[in-house]
């Protein structure tokens, strides 16, 4: 791996999904900063419907993220 030493790194996910990640950068002597931008929930079935329906309109939007 380069030499990240010195280097900034930001991390979308919430501090505590991203532990291991935060750990074996700051090993690596990289300057960490957390910028939560989206949370991992459980959903329902039907919730989950619901986002597969949605998917069908997918023309309506203009970006699409899969995480």
């Amino acid at each position: 791996m380069m030499n990240l030493k010195g280097k900034n790194i930001l991390i979308c996910r919430g501090e505590k999904e991203s532990a291991r990640f935060k750990s074996y950068f700051k090993n690596e002597g990289v300057l960490v900063h957390f910028f939560p931008t989206y949370r991992t929930e459980f959903v329902s079935s039907s919730a989950a419907d619901r986002a597969i329906a949605t998917l069908q309109n997918a023309a309506a939007f203009d970006w699409i993220v899969f995480s």
